[in-house]
């Protein structure tokens, strides 16, 4: 058993991690996007045709596809590029990068980003665009899908994205059956069923106009999705909360392939554009237990992740005034 602590003096019952001492930046798998060129040694490129193997986002319906020169660094943020290209096959081609590895898990994922969009007659639009800062896991046996995870941070489709003022987020947690084929598809493994929740952001200000953060913070027993250090979802002890490593993926999509909500925009050039991403991972000291018993002690506290805490030693000598609180998690 290993238990974290938050002690905040707060009428919420839920703070940002960048502002709760239980975690600490991970530099290393972090990236401020201040260099010259992409880190290729944390990012791979989003771009056909390594991407059609994947299923994830390349030659979608003939006309679109990631491309390797539709991103790039400039000015200190990572820049994902919208172009129409009307004389080639693939007339639709934006840009993304996904992490090297699988090897995210539990912590707090952050970016900071001015999402595309525009004023049309006055209104501002998203329509057709599809932002996305995500995480996910595939895992294949006998030929075929069997299981797919996914933690969605910032995914509005074109429709949700249509005045450009909501974010759409999202879990999924899908399994199929590696001994039993699809009937229909041979390539494809029987589905089995999947668990997922999704909720949608409305009415935020024009998301093309400023930067914003856009974050989630993954426990074993919980998911916390916030904006601009706000929670406004969460998902509590449910055994679809993926439980293994995930890939980072910060790609900008189109609904171009499917018709919904698109349309042409009058600017051949639109961007999304992110100043940095951020992973934080909890504070750890497990092999050791913690012993609170005065207020001097709970107040001191050096935030980590205990094998044990124990708070009082029977007397009333610890105690909490008016909306301060204490949050334990068990891991």
């Amino acid at each position: 058993m290993f238990i974290l602590i938050t002690v905040f003096d707060t009428a919420f019952t839920q703070i940002p991690p960048t502002l709760d001492g239980n975690w600490v930046l991970d530099t290393a798998k972090s990236d401020e996007f201040d260099g010259t060129l992409i880190n290729s040694n944390k990012w791979y490129d989003i771009s056909f045709p390594y991407l059609q193997a994947t299923g994830f986002g390349s030659d979608w319906c003939g006309v679109y596809i990631f491309s390797n020169n539709r991103k790039w660094l400039s000015n200190g943020e990572l820049v994902l590029d919208y172009q129409y290209f009307p004389g080639q096959t693939y007339k639709h081609q934006t840009g993304g990068i996904k992490s090297i590895n699988f090897d995210f898990s539990y912590g707090y994922y952050e970016i900071y980003a001015k999402l595309p969009g525009y004023y049309e007659s006055g209104t501002p639009t998203g329509r057709g665009f599809w932002p996305t800062f995500w995480l996910y896991y595939l895992e294949s046996q006998n030929g075929c899908l069997t299981k797919h995870d996914e933690i969605d941070i910032l995914e509005p489709s074109g429709c949700t994205y249509f005045n450009a003022n909501a974010n759409a987020v999202n879990v999924w947690d899908e399994k199929t059956n590696p001994n039993y084929p699809n009937p229909n598809n041979s390539n494809e493994c029987q589905y089995i069923g999947d668990h997922s929740f999704g909720f949608e952001n409305d009415n935020l200000p024009p998301l093309f106009e400023d930067y914003h953060k856009y974050a989630a913070e993954w426990l074993p027993n919980k998911i916390v999705f916030y904006f601009d250090d706000v929670p406004f979802y969460s998902i509590n002890n449910h055994h679809s909360i993926p439980d293994v490593p995930m890939r980072v993926m910060i790609d900008f999509q189109l609904t171009v392939c499917e018709n919904l909500c698109w349309q042409q925009p009058p600017e051949d050039t639109l961007q999304m554009k992110v100043k940095y991403f951020r992973y934080y991972e909890l504070n750890q000291n497990c092999n050791n237990d913690a012993f609170i018993t005065s207020n001097t002690e709970l107040n001191n506290f050096i935030f980590q992740v205990k094998r044990n805490i124990t708070i009082g030693n029977g007397l009333p000598s610890v105690y909490l005034f008016p909306n301060q609180k204490i949050e334990l998690q068990i891991f």
